[in-house]
């Protein structure tokens, strides 16, 4: 599950900024 591990760092990193 590479793809739902960079979907979640994608959203996390939404967030974080």
């Amino acid at each position: 599950m590479q793809w739902a591990r960079n979907l979640l760092l994608e959203k996390y990193q939404r967030v974080c900024k």
